[in-house]
């Protein structure tokens, strides 16, 4: 991108989506894991639950899940 486009709308546009392209692939999918993690520590994301409503652990889950 050239200095003269700086400031226009379009430069503007395009910056904002190709912001985060110049990280490396592994940076971008450690970060998203790591928000995942927050997350689910956080209660952000549902747990999953059995038909009556309780929360499934992990095992019980991988058992019951539609394949």
């Amino acid at each position: 991108m050239s200095e003269v486009d700086w400031g226009t709308w379009a430069s503007e546009r395009t910056r904002k989506h190709t912001r985060g392209m110049d990280v490396p692939v592994e940076a971008r999918l450690a970060w998203i894991e790591e928000m995942l993690v927050i997350a689910l520590e956080r209660g952000a994301i549902p747990k999953r639950r059995d038909e009556w409503g309780q929360p499934l652990d992990g095992a019980a889950w991988r058992e019951r899940r539609p394949r």
